[in-house]
């Protein structure tokens, strides 16, 4: 046996010195300098390394000796002006390849934010649409410009302006930019520009943001003496165990060795004595309720914004059930709370408060968003509460008789969709779908005028959101049946709930423009992102 192991050995390194003789030294393999500078370029782009990177001894050491060429063939590695020129050509392409896509869309979705950073600020841009087969968002970068001066509507007005006409955008295809600069961008904030005409798309709040200003701002104004004082304590002894093992290496070792020191109720049997080793306050047996109570309570909120920040998977019409969702999971179990009822009262009173519009369906706010959830099969009519049915179902039909003039009715046969979001959102929406039992639903003979039923369903609109919202099909596959509620479902889901887009635009861009970067070139700067962008797709 023991020469058969030595013969199988003398055999796989044999056979891996062939496949390397065969790498570097086959004479077909040629390299030219176009392909090189190819992959380098690529590879600064995507890892957002300097420019300079490509005149490094050490990088031109690597590809020389990855691609088996020799010294003398350095002349065709790229050095930075050629990297520099071929970012000026990608990001002309980029311009032109995303101002020919958008031009074919009908509804664009932008969000916006600021970013600030050695001393200067960005106002990043990215657009989404949505495909008309598959029914998944497509996201590309529209800039990352420098803005100066005051952050004030006249001068966030104008940089967006900026951006929106490089790419040839019109106002009018614009669903809404959604940004946390609400209040920059209000009306109330427009008190110097008299005079001056700029024109914005319609602005929409980041509904990611306002959830997680419940979830902060909002539980830190809970007055109840009870509360403040079993939170208080259980959060002071977290905070001085977070920050030992944050600061000793001896701690953090103890602490990696037995558990996760942030999962603290999933490793609670082994936590115990961890307190004991480091000398530490336990936590008392009411200290670890309160912690499984907190959980409990914040969990739906963990949720929604795991869903609300999405991009290919998530839509407007997930907003109003969403919050309805948080609300009547934190009423069904507030009464059951022994420790954690303020902070359940106090989340369900800023859910009313922050997001009001979807409270009042009656208001003229909620009407994207009532037209958003209805156009999605996966809701329709299911969540909107018994007093508003009827109102929601004119808006929806009142809707689809003014687009049905612009639907093209011919049918998108073959279409196929990627997007199966039932099975993960089924336990989320589960209390909520429940409620909505046949007795909730419509009676269309005794809740509304028989006369205008009557004059609804003589025209193709009438006809197919009647089919639309009774039908039991919940997959998107579905509104290829049904032309004029897809435009509906576009028009209003082509809307993200979140500006996170943005936000992720800016994690990149601290890549880029590091402290030790902080000369690059604006112009530069903005050309990496979308470049980025461009490779990345």
């Amino acid at each position: 046996m023991q020469k058969v192991k030595e013969a199988r050995k003398r055999h796989d390194v044999s056979k891996t010195t062939e496949i390397q003789t065969k790498l570097f030294s086959d004479p077909a393999k040629k390299w030219s300098k176009e392909k090189i500078g190819d992959l380098v370029f690529n590879y600064i782009i995507q890892e957002m390394r300097p420019l300079i990177t490509c005149e490094k001894p050490a990088f031109q050491q690597l590809i020389l000796g990855l691609t088996g060429l020799t010294s003398a063939d350095s002349v065709l590695l790229p050095d930075r002006n050629y990297i520099s020129k071929k970012l000026n050509t990608s990001y002309t392409n980029y311009i032109s390849m995303l101002t020919s896509l958008l031009i074919k869309q009908q509804y664009i979705c932008t969000t916006a934010d600021i970013w600030s950073t050695n001393n200067k600020s960005y106002l990043g841009m990215t657009c989404h649409f949505i495909e008309e087969i598959s029914y998944t968002h497509h996201s590309y970068v529209l800039g990352c410009r420098r803005i100066k001066g005051g952050h004030n509507y006249l001068n966030i007005a104008e940089v967006i302006n900026e951006i929106t006409h490089t790419f040839q955008i019109i106002n009018s295809k614009i669903t809404h930019t959604i940004t946390d600069i609400y209040p920059l961008l209000s009306e109330e904030s427009n008190e110097h520009s008299e005079g001056i005409s700029i024109c914005l798309p319609d602005h929409m709040k980041c509904c990611a943001h306002t959830l997680n200003l419940i979830a902060t701002t909002d539980i830190a104004k809970i007055t109840d003496r009870s509360y403040l004082q079993i939170s208080k304590g259980t959060f002071e002894k977290l905070f001085k165990f977070w920050n030992l093992v944050s600061r000793s290496t001896a701690a953090s070792d103890t602490v990696s060795d037995k558990c996760n020191s942030k999962k603290i109720l999933f490793y609670k049997e082994k936590l115990i004595p961890v307190f004991e080793e480091l000398k530490l306050n336990k936590l008392k047996t009411t200290e670890w309720l309160f912690l499984k109570e907190y959980c409990e309570v914040m969990e739906p909120l963990a949720s929604a914004l795991d869903k609300l920040q999405g991009e290919k998977r998530s839509y407007l019409g997930y907003v109003a059930p969403t919050i309805l969702s948080i609300r009547l999971f934190l009423l069904n179990s507030t009464n059951r709370r022994g420790y954690c009822k303020p902070l359940s009262l106090c989340i369900i009173q800023n859910l009313e408060k922050r997001f009001d519009y979807l409270f009042n369906l009656s208001s003229s706010k909620s009407k994207a968003f009532i037209l958003a959830s209805i156009s999605h099969p996966k809701f329709k009519m299911n969540w909107v509460p018994v007093r508003y049915k009827n109102v929601c179902r004119n808006l929806f039909i009142d809707e689809c008789n003014t687009l049905s003039a612009i639907i093209n009715s011919s049918p998108n046969s073959g279409s196929s969709s990627e997007e199966n979001d039932e099975s993960d959102d089924d336990k989320f929406y589960n209390n909520l779908l429940e409620n909505s039992s046949p007795e909730n639903c419509i009676d269309d003979n005794t809740n509304e005028s028989q006369c205008s039923n009557e004059r609804r369903n003589t025209n193709l609109s009438g006809i197919q959101s009647s089919s639309f919202l009774n039908s039991k099909k919940k997959d998107l596959t579905m509104l290829d049946s049904f032309h004029i509620v897809k435009n509906v479902f576009l028009k209003y889901n082509t809307t993200l709930p979140s500006s996170a887009p943005v936000e992720r635009l800016f994690s990149g861009a601290i890549q880029v423009l590091t402290p030790r970067r902080n000369c690059l070139k604006d112009t530069t700067f903005e050309k990496l992102l979308c470049c980025r962008c461009s490779v990345a797709k």
